[in-house]
């Protein structure tokens, strides 16, 4: 991308670019580690509907407190900033229209959340609703889910509408799919049918607007699965993932969301014990890879979501004893690698200095630059989106002074850490006299 950076008056002018290079072997993203909050929750929730809103705080609502207990109608928010949850305030619209658990539940385009289907012991659901984050208030869909699902997955598609697959309906779980238009709030089912049966499964958008869908448990053995799928909205029909990969570990009840770098991480869920473990399926090289960190603690139904600067909470599920109130940070990896690089393309009054970074989540990168090593100036910060492709960036400095040394360096920085890279200086070339 390139774009122009204003400066101060009597500044250089510069125009910063940034330029993928080759890519690097495998996510590095689960080299970060899950971390305990101090912060608990309001309430114990097993399999609750999760999502980050516009403002970037998260919401929690319904789940079960453990079963056979009814599903929760109340709601929660948790905010990155302070670390800690608040209830919304109870009753009335601030509470859920209908207590339900196991919902599929997507943050749409226009940033209301969809909580679909999901299960009110002992009825499965067919009814849907959206919470509205401007007022805080939920507010149930027009139309009814084609059937009943219960566990069942969802994902955002390109064109702004929700996939729905799997679950659960009355007792018995089938291989259908359906999907959610948000503008005429009506649900229909899709005429092609997943590869694979099994219900518990969790989804995810990949960058190229295909959708993930992975784990869950098989129908009729009820065994976890390794399988997974990729539905493709183009052709509106699933295919499988290229060279068959398959998930690392089977596991069902499993949380699912996408990272920044456009990998998507999966965690914890049930193999007949529930799981501390973690993976990814990296998304440029079709496979799913085993992250070598854990869960602080084991959880089968978990909340995910991913916060703005690139962490992941982890909320809810219960563990073998139990459900507790409990929620974790998939941390954010500092910047890997700040280089800064020789200065080019030298005239008598400009030259592009030059440099190569590299950070797994969103990051901000700059050059500070000057006539001496205290620098004195900066060019404007520009965004570069993480990944494990190291990014090469460069700024192109006008109205420089003829014979002047200046020094020049990258900085790379983003919420777990800053980098900078080493300094370089370059003279501007005297104008040559005829």
């Amino acid at each position: 991308m390139t774009g122009r950076l204003m400066c101060s008056k009597a500044l250089p002018v510069v125009v910063f670019a940034a330029l993928a290079l080759a890519a690097l072997p495998s996510s590095a993203s689960a080299s970060a580690l899950f971390s305990r909050l101090s912060a608990e929750p309001t309430e114990r929730r097993y399999a609750p509907a999760t999502a980050t809103l516009p403002d970037g705080n998260v919401l929690l609502a319904g789940g079960f407190t453990g079963l056979p207990e009814p599903p929760l109608g109340s709601a929660e928010m948790f905010n990155p900033t302070t670390g800690g949850f608040e209830r919304l305030a109870g009753g009335g619209a601030q509470e859920m229209r209908e207590s339900r658990g196991e919902a599929a539940t997507v943050s749409l385009k226009d940033g209301d959340v969809l909580i679909a289907g999901g299960s009110h012991s002992p009825s499965y659901l067919k009814t849907a609703e959206l919470f509205n984050p401007g007022t805080d208030s939920f507010q149930l869909v027009q139309g009814h889910l084609v059937e009943e699902r219960d566990g069942a997955a969802a994902a955002l598609l390109p064109d702004g509408d929700v996939l729905i697959v799997d679950g659960c309906q009355k007792g018995l779980c089938g291989r259908t799919a359906e999907v959610f238009d948000p503008v005429t709030q009506t649900f229909s089912k899709l005429s092609s049918e997943p590869l694979q049966e099994r219900y518990y499964s969790a989804a995810a958008t990949l960058p190229n607007g295909d959708v993930l869908i992975a784990g869950g448990f098989q129908i009729g053995s009820n065994e976890p699965t390794r399988g997974a799928e990729i539905f493709n909205p183009r052709t509106e029909h699933f295919e499988s993932v290229p060279g068959d990969s398959l998930m690392h570990e089977a596991r069902g009840e499993l949380g699912a969301v996408t990272l920044q770098d456009g990998d998507v991480l999966l965690v914890g869920g049930n193999a007949q014990h529930t799981l501390k473990t973690a993976e990814l399926f990296n998304t440029r090289a079709n496979i799913f890879e085993p992250s070598p960190a854990e869960l602080a603690t084991d959880r089968e139904g978990p909340g995910v979501a991913l916060l703005r600067d690139g962490r992941v909470l982890i909320d809810g599920g219960c563990q073998a004893i139990g459900c507790e109130k409990s929620a974790e940070i998939l941390s954010v990896n500092p910047p890997s690698r700040a280089s800064t690089a020789r200065a080019t393309r030298r005239t008598t009054h400009r030259a592009r200095i030059n440099a190569v970074v590299e950070a797994e989540t969103n990051s901000t990168v700059y050059f500070q630059y000057g006539t001496s090593r205290r620098y004195h100036h900066r060019t404007r910060a520009q965004r570069v989106g993480g990944s494990t492709v190291p990014v090469s960036v460069s700024a192109l400095l006008t109205r420089l002074t003829p014979g002047k040394r200046y020094h020049y360096r990258v900085v790379i920085e983003n919420d777990a850490g800053k980098r900078y890279g080493a300094d370089r200086s370059f003279v501007v070339p005297r104008r040559r006299r005829r």
